[in-house]
């Protein structure tokens, strides 16, 4: 199935196939196709009547939230451009994408639960704020083309009006419609800012046509997916492994369950209320946190026939156990390729779907190459390279590193470490570039090491990645210090928390004075065999 639509016309055409069907799930809030599809253009006539055109790039800083599904389907239909900010970002990472994303409009939604302010986090971004009226034009330096703030929960602050306080009675549900049977599915549809090996995350541009067709190669070819389907899903909205099940979920008319944030107590019991067939969990915490749970052998999911998870192929296969009803897929992908390239078929044995990651989607290829760029035979490890209609249109503000990361015949090489079976499937193995992935967030160890080495005590930084039972791997990081300087493990841990994510924190830091040096460079292969024998969760 090829799907010649828009991500707002998904949307559409659900609603008039499935409108009574459950769309979306949330603890304590559900939401039908008619519904879903009336409360997304409800917001797509604010957005018209906020001064949003096609085209223009429109930020989400939020939490999970049927807000934030509405408002990414609204974007869609007006034929403007979602860019989902990382609501985990500090203050220097949220001025840095607010201004390289060109965002022109700024939605805040502050989290349910109250931990934290996403507000104050974004004062602390654009100071300005702080001597803006709500109403007013907005004027920051960092983000020159941001012209209006908008929140979600009824209130205004300095520089922050109310989305709904706005006149958008001169705005019709048909202008809407209108905007959206004008989108091309080859225009952008998202912005996704994804970490490589710089220290600045960069925007990958994915088209209306890579975000729907991999979320039906997903569904329909990989989960066969129907309307009698609930896709449970407790992921970030503002990562791949939210957006493209979502999009998997709405292909096929069935309900797809989120949560508010990843508890998995509050998990067990959706999956069994909600009778979900479609376990997400993709990353190995919140697996293992779900079989850790005291009520999981209580039984009560049955309902499950597909459980999505990367991992090694011995954690892989303890899942497999833990779920003896259902089919364990494994997976590969990449934000660049539309998230994912490859999945498991329901039909291949166990041994495939734990030791490889499947084929590559009808449309999608999967080639691996050698350091001099030509592809190797099937079982030579070297560097994944994919290409098809999952690839993204290039790096926003970018083009130095779109050529870098592209060959003369537009594969994309992905930087990952991998082989190919006979037979087509994709096993990836590790990252050739200098990367730690955090319970699934991509992290460039040289952000860490610019932020340490603004400490005024820090010489060298050097961070490597440390084996971690729930995350998979976490920072660790190596200093040396200035001469005559004196700082503690602790502060310097501290430091980085008032200036970077908290799953980019370093857990450990270890001072040195000796180096392990190839010609030019710290060899961190050795650093982290120091580290050989040491826990860190």
């Amino acid at each position: 199935m090829i799907s010649n639509v828009t991500t707002g016309g998904l949307l559409v055409t659900a609603a008039a196939r499935h409108g009574e069907r459950t769309a979306v799930v949330f603890p304590g809030s559900r939401e039908d196709y008619a519904g879903l599809l009336g409360r997304a253009e409800e917001r797509g006539r604010l957005l018209i009547a906020h001064g949003v055109e096609p085209g223009d790039h429109v930020g989400l800083l939020m939490t999970n939230s049927p807000a934030y599904i509405e408002l990414l389907f609204a974007i869609g239909l007006t034929g403007a451009v979602a860019v989902p900010v990382n609501s985990r970002y500090r203050a220097a990472e949220l001025a840095y994408v607010l201004g390289d994303a060109d965002i022109s409009l700024l939605i805040v939604g502050e989290p349910p639960s109250g931990e934290v302010s996403l507000r104050d986090r974004l004062a602390g971004a654009l100071p300005e704020l702080a001597g803006s009226r709500a109403r007013a034009g907005l004027h920051a330096p960092a983000a020159p083309a941001l012209r209006r703030i908008v929140g979600l929960d009824g209130a205004s602050s300095a520089g922050i009006a109310d989305i709904a306080d706005i006149d958008a009675s001169a705005v019709t549900a048909g202008e809407v419609r209108e905007r959206c049977a004008c989108t091309r599915v080859r225009d952008a549809a998202l912005i996704m800012y994804t970490s490589g090996t710089t220290a600045r995350p960069k925007g990958a541009v994915l088209s209306h046509e890579s975000v729907v067709r991999t979320g039906e190669a997903l569904g329909h070819d990989r989960y066969r997916l129907t309307p009698d389907d609930v896709l449970w899903d407790p992921l970030p909205l503002f990562h791949m492994s939210g957006i493209v099940p979502l999009m998997a979920a709405v292909s096929a008319g069935a309900a797809f369950a989120c949560q508010y944030r990843v508890d998995a107590a509050e998990a067990l019991r959706m999956m069994r209320d909600e009778r979900a067939t479609i376990g997400f969990a993709c990353f190995p915490e919140i697996a293992m946190d779900l079989l850790q749970q005291p009520g999981y052998r209580a039984g009560g999911l049955d309902s499950l026939r597909v459980v999505h998870l990367v991992g090694v192929p011995d954690m892989l296969a303890k899942v497999q156990a833990a779920f003896p009803g259902a089919v364990q897929v494994n997976a590969y992908g990449c934000t660049e390729a539309g998230g994912l390239v490859a999945t498991s078929e329901l039909g291949d044995t166990a041994e495939q779907r734990t030791t490889w990651s499947g084929r590559p989607y009808p449309g999608n290829r999967i080639r691996v190459l050698g350091p001099d760029g030509e592809p190797l035979p099937a079982g030579t490890p070297g560097e994944i390279a994919v290409r098809g209609f999952g690839l993204f249109e290039g790096y926003y503000n970018n083009p130095e590193a779109t050529a870098a990361s592209m060959d003369a015949d537009g594969w994309f090489r992905t930087g990952d470490l991998g082989e190919l079976s006979e037979d087509g499937r994709v096993r990836y193995v590790s990252r050739l570039k200098d990367m730690l992935k955090v319970g699934g967030e991509n992290v460039a160890a040289m952000e860490i090491e610019s932020v340490l080495c603004g400490h005024p005590a820090v010489a060298i930084a050097a961070v490597v990645a440390a084996p971690h039972s729930r995350l998979g791997e976490v920072p660790v990081a190596f200093v040396e210090l200035v001469p005559g300087a004196a700082v503690t493990e602790d502060e310097l841990i501290s430091h980085c928390a008032a200036s970077i994510a908290s799953f980019k924190v370093p857990r450990a830091v270890r001072f040195t004075t000796q180096w392990p040096m190839s010609s030019t460079k710290i060899q961190k292969h050795r650093l982290r065999e120091r580290l050989d024998g040491e826990t860190f969760g």
